[in-house]
Parts: structure tokens; sequence; C-alpha cells
């Protein structure tokens, strides 16, 4: 495919540039851009780069290199705008020049730009990587009607990946409007920009999020090196092995750092804490947002990637995605990537180990993992939250497709990954979710593949 021209990205899902038009065939090209129309278009500035920093007299060290920080990062911005309206103008130039009407026509750049923004929202909200060596197997599948979701998560199951390739490619072909589903753009451009998408999210989220420790209440210099992050191990799950004394490893649910107040004793308050919240509201609406939520002032109002993304409701992958990259933070990895470059630790893992205490607490129906979604939609989508309040649709919100039926031993197994409060559908009660859930997280090699 040719692609002379430089495509500006956006950051918008509301719009889809195909909605409306008649659906292509799998071999048929798009419609060609006109120039006028693509002359028309301007740069769109990030919403969250709209408020300039304030420099005060007084102000420490810390405040001073969070404005460095956000003022590096604009001139960035406005140096990449620039080159881009340069290659723009060279680009319409060649493609004047070189015009041929036999040649092969490029997709809209609105189109790729959508679809990239839909790889950004995709990898927070729904599936946080994907591993380089199943990528074919993702795109390529078709939906089995023999899934089972409640199996999607299970890293034991011999019958891995079926469940989790099965489980991500219902998740993307919900993600990206049918006019997209076509089998040689899916597995072409569109699987190339949601994965370049993904990719950028994630390196844009956890530069930003390091790049502010006192966010979470840390100085410049307790977040400046991989040495100097090592006193934050146990905040993030880092325990000694009571089966191996002497042996330490990762415990996914054990963080302090996930639960409110930080009190690990209390599975109640996993999920709920201010730590949490300050990254979903960075990711989501910015970091004015975000400093205003940790200092408890009013956030100015400018516009926000969950606006452009369209959020309205708290989804089990956010909440996931959130607590790893707030572990992440305070760990002595230096490169945000599946499987920790220094730590070793297996950050994937423990995404599916959140994945699947969300899953089957909301297949059964569990009042602690409904109470959790609870709270985040009170918190960050009060209005959402109320319309499912007032036509008593909270569950069915959150539902899971139709499951399989479920055999004697599905049963077992299902009542062993759930927490220990009483629960009606529960005919088994055991000492404590992250053992059940997640019982081996403990840095091993990856399961699947190196991911990134």
């Amino acid at each position: 495919m040719s692609r002379s021209s430089i495509r500006r990205k956006r950051h918008s899902t509301q719009f889809n540039p195909r909605a409306g038009k008649r659906p292509r065939t799998e071999n048929e090209p798009p419609e060609p851009q006109s120039q006028s129309r693509r002359e028309s278009q301007s740069p769109s500035p990030d919403p969250d780069d709209a408020t300039q920093p304030e420099i005060r007299q007084g102000m420490d060290a810390d405040e001073l290199y969070q404005i460095a920080q956000q003022l590096k990062a604009q001139v960035q911005d406005l140096r990449r705008s620039q080159q881009e309206t340069a290659r723009d103008a060279l680009g319409d130039v060649t493609n004047r020049e070189d015009s041929n009407p036999e040649c092969e026509d490029e997709v809209e750049r609105e189109e790729i730009s959508f679809i990239w923004a839909l790889g950004k929202k995709f990898s927070y909200t729904k599936v946080l990587w994907i591993p380089v060596d199943l990528e074919d197997d993702i795109f390529k599948a078709d939906v089995d009607d023999s899934y089972n979701p409640l199996e999607r998560f299970d890293i034991d199951l011999d019958s891995q990946p079926f469940p989790w390739v099965q489980g991500v490619i219902r998740d993307l072909l919900d993600a990206i409007p049918e006019e997209y589903h076509a089998g040689d753009e899916l597995q072409g451009w569109v699987r190339e920009q949601i994965l370049k998408g993904a990719a950028t999210h994630r390196s844009d989220t956890a530069t930003r999020l390091r790049g502010n420790p006192t966010w979470f209440g840390r100085s410049v210099q307790n977040f400046a090196t991989s040495a100097s992050r090592e006193e934050f191990r146990p905040d993030i799950g880092y325990r000694e092995d009571p089966e191996e004394p002497g042996t330490f490893y990762y415990d996914a649910f054990k963080a302090p750092l996930l639960f409110a107040d930080h009190d690990v004793e209390d599975e109640t308050k996993l999920f709920l804490s201010d730590e949490l919240f300050t990254v979903h509201t960075a990711i989501t609406n910015g970091p004015a947002a975000a400093k205003a939520l940790v200092t408890n002032t009013k956030a100015p109002k400018v516009g926000s990637i969950g606006r452009q993304w369209g959020l309205q409701k708290t989804t089990p992958g956010m909440i996931s995605a959130a607590a790893i990259y707030l572990r992440w933070v305070h760990s002595r990895d230096d490169e945000f990537h599946g499987f920790g470059d220094v730590t070793k630790h297996n950050w994937d893992e423990d995404y599916d180990a959140y994945m699947n205490w969300f899953t089957v607490g909301l297949a059964s129906a569990d009042e602690i993992v409904l109470n959790v979604l609870r709270v985040w939609d009170e918190k960050f989508y009060p209005h959402s939250r109320e319309r499912a309040q007032n036509s008593q649709e909270l569950i069915p919100r959150y539902s899971l497709p139709p499951l399989a039926p479920l055999s004697t031993l599905a049963v077992l197994a299902l009542s062993a990954s759930l927490p220990t409060h009483p629960h009606p559908l529960i005919p088994v009660q055991l000492t404590s979710p992250s053992a059940v859930i997640a019982p081996d997280h403990r840095g091993s090699a990856p399961p699947r593949s190196t991911l990134i």
C-alpha cells in the first residue's frame, strides 16, 4: 500500500470516518480522499497541553522538575507538529506530481488516525499487552462458539492459548467498527495501527506517571533510578515465600498500594486506593486533573482523552491496567514491558490474574467485585452510574456473554477462584483471594512469549 502522505495522529474514537458509508468488500480499495479535503485539515493540539505551567517564586526542586517535564513535553509536541506540517506540504506536492489513476488508493488519513486512537483506548480499557507471537493467531482467528469466558485467563489450562485468543479477538471485533472487519484490512493496516496505538499509549502513560512522583507522595530522588525505587518493593507486593524461607516473590494481590488505606488484610478495600484513582485520572483526564485530585483543588476545564474516547463506565480492563501501571511505577524496572527488564517479574501474568478476578466475580455477581465497579463509577462516571442505578441495570452492564454449561469440576474451580466472604453460589470458603487466583506469580518466564 502506497503511503506517501504524512498522517497526523488524532486521539478521538468518537467519530468513525466510515460510518454511514457503503461497506467495502474484502478486496475493494477505499475511496480516494480529495486534495481539497486533505488541505483543509489542520493540526489538532492535544487538549492535555492546553494549560501552561506556572512558575512561582519559592517553588521547591520537585515542583520545578514537574514544570520542566511538562515544558519538555510541550516543546516535543510543537516540534513534532511543525515537522508533520512540513512533511504534509511535501507529501501533498509529491502526491500531485506523482498522481497515477492506476496506483492503489490510499486509506484515508482520518481512518488511520481513528484506528490508531482505538488502539490506544483498547490498550487501557480491554487488553494491556498482545504477545508478538500471538498476533497472527488473534487477527486471523474466527469466532468459535465453544469459547467459555471463564477459561480465558486461566493460564494453567491445557487448551491455552485458545481461550485467551478467543477472548481477545472478541474484544477487538467489539472495539473496531464492523466497517473495518474485512480480512485484508483487519489483518493488514488495521492490525498495524491498533498495535501502534497501543504501544504509543503504554509508552506515553509510563513516562507520564513516572515523571510525576509527587502524585504518589514521592520525591524526584525516590524515582530517579532503579536502585532508588527498591525501597518501594514491599508496597507493590514483594514478600517472602512462606513455603521457602529466604525466597521472595511479588504477590499480585498483596500489594498495599492497591488497597484503600493500604490495608491488605481487608479484601473489600482491594482496587480502591487513592493512588489507583490518581493513575486513572492522569490517563483519562490529564496531568492537570491528576494534580488537582492529589491536592484536592479544582481541575481546569480542558479537553481530555476520556471524553475523546467516549468513556461512560468503568471496565475491568481499566482497573487492571491502572493497577499494573501503579505497581510498575514503583518497581525497579526501567521499561514498561510485560516482563520486567530488571525485576524479571511477569507483569502481564499479574494483569491476567486481575482480569480473572473480575471475570469470575462478575459471572457470579460477587458483591465485592461489583462494589469495586460501583465505587469507580460513582467517582469517575456518576451520570452513567445514576442511569444504571435508576433502571436497575448495574449487573447487566457488567455481565459476561452467555456461558457454556459448567461441569462439576468447573463449578469447584469457580468456587476456588472467589474471595473468602460468604456467597450463596459458593460452596467452598477459602483463606485468601490472592492465594487461589494468582497461586504462582513469582517472576518465572513469560507463559506466552516475550511481551512488549
